[in-house]
């Protein structure tokens, strides 16, 4: 149990906390099960899959084990009912080198990156209905931008496109993004720093990456912010009902990926200086993305 982090968020009511977690993932199987009664299916998914990722967020705060589960089952939706990218960018944060690797060629996640960086009809004719319509939209295309950037090997492997779509997807800097609404431009601007430490690692030294985590930071300041106001209604907050995500996974995704970039004494080293220097609230998505990155490091010690 998170207890630290529940205490942080005044959501002290264990009992709450599960029956939403339960609930919310009752709510995802009863859509499921009433698929072919939708017109588009793919609502159906995401909907569901919507419900698991808030499911995992209250879960993750009585059991990490349990909301790695949730978040599984809820990058499936995402990626292989709805075609959309964010599974892959949510299932990278929860996975090692070799299982989010085998995720994103086992299936059209590399043509769908492929297509980010060219309008070519051979590229886009290996993609269904629902992944070309997902690359409609750019916050879609730099969720997966994100989940191919994961692993310093993967995105060494994939190194052309990656810069290519680095560079074709600053042009929707402006647009909104993520469950706080903030400018796509700081998303990519953490995707470009991730990108410049897995291309040059010989030059990774703590001042460095002390001085260029500030995109991330921001993140978890207006993660805080939007916290804040949410507790102002005691009553919606404390039954967890409030229009906010009480996890973001989006600035924890960012986290882990911005970790991966770093060896692990560096990354433990900055971590814990930051959170000594940062309000509680701000800290959360720190938190969380070490208790991911440790699920990782037991993958990789199980082989």
């Amino acid at each position: 149990m998170q207890e630290r982090a529940i205490e942080i968020l005044r959501l002290q009511n264990i009992e709450l906390i599960e029956s939403r977690t339960r609930f919310l993932e009752s709510y995802a199987d009863e859509v499921l099960e009433e698929l072919e009664l939708f017109t588009e299916p793919w609502m159906a998914e995401v909907a569901a899959a919507t419900a698991l990722t808030q499911a995992a967020q209250s879960a993750w705060l009585l059991d990490e084990n349990r909301s790695v589960d949730i978040i599984e089952r809820a990058a499936s939706h995402y990626k292989h009912g709805a075609g959309l990218p964010y599974g892959y960018f949510l299932f990278s944060l929860i996975s090692n080198f070799r299982d989010t690797m085998a995720a994103l060629l086992d299936g059209p996640a590399v043509s769908m990156l492929e297509a980010i960086v060219s309008n070519e009809h051979p590229v886009r004719e290996h993609l269904g209905e629902y992944e070309l319509n997902s690359l409609h939209y750019p916050n879609q295309q730099v969720y997966l931008l994100l989940a191919f950037l994961s692993h310093r090997e993967i995105a060494n492997e994939f190194r052309y496109l990656i810069e290519s779509a680095l560079e074709s997807l600053n042009v929707h800097g402006a647009l909104p993004m993520g469950p706080h609404s903030v400018p796509l431009a700081r998303y990519m601007k953490i995707a470009h720093l991730v990108w410049s430490l897995h291309s040059s690692p010989e030059n990774i030294f703590y001042g460095r990456v002390r001085q260029e985590i500030s995109p991330l930071l921001d993140l978890g300041f207006r993660y805080q912010e939007s916290i804040e106001m949410a507790m102002r209604n005691r009553y919606l907050w404390q039954q967890m009902q409030s229009p906010v995500e009480i996890i973001d996974f989006d600035s924890v995704g960012l986290v882990t990926i911005f970790a991966g970039a770093l060896s692990p004494a560096l990354w433990e080293e900055l971590s814990y200086t930051i959170q000594q220097e940062i309000p509680p609230l701000a800290s959360i998505s720190l938190q969380v993305a070490n208790s991911f990155l440790r699920q990782r490091g037991n993958q990789e010690m199980r082989g």
